[in-house]
């Protein structure tokens, strides 16, 4: 993790357990997200956690609890669900066929193999970039739009054509 935050990502709180918080009350999600960013912050002291991203975009009252703890809630615009290991040539379709300006794509990277994901993007970047497509790191995009990024609806990368 060290690491990661070393060569210039993002690292946001997902939760401690990758559960459906959306029934929980205040209290139970203040918790949770406390005691994920406090494993964020053990493994990674200097690192700044500036958002939340609820799992399976379940969202009930995470937006306010994270808010309250200094979080901006994150979703996203387009998920190819890559956990289904469709295989890269259904990703790529799933990724071209859904991106739209300003998608805010969910690709995962970790759990499991994700060498389709890795493929899928390797192939789809190089396409969209020959079309003028931009990338921006979602942390970036909204800072200089003054953004608030939509649970669910609306990780990165965000598009521009």
């Amino acid at each position: 993790m060290r690491r990661i935050v070393a060569d210039g990502h993002t690292l946001c709180n997902h939760g401690m357990r990758h559960e459906d918080m959306s029934a929980w009350p205040p209290e139970r999600i203040a918790a949770d997200l406390r005691e994920a960013g406090d494993a964020i912050r053990a493994a990674a002291p200097y690192a700044r956690i500036r958002y939340f991203r609820a799992p399976y975009g379940a969202w009930g009252q995470t937006p306010a609890v994270a808010a309250s703890l200094g979080m901006q809630p994150l979703g996203w615009r387009l998920a190819v669900a890559d956990w289904e290991t469709p295989g890269t040539d259904e990703l790529v379709r799933r990724l071209l066929d859904g991106i739209t300006p300003g998608a805010v794509v969910l690709l995962h990277d970790g759990g499991r193999d994700r060498s389709q994901t890795v493929d899928a993007v390797d192939r789809v970047v190089p396409a969209l970039r020959a079309q003028r497509w931009r990338f921006t790191v979602t942390y970036q995009w909204a800072l200089a739009t003054d953004r608030y990024v939509p649970p669910c609806g609306g990780t990165v990368p965000v598009l521009s054509a």
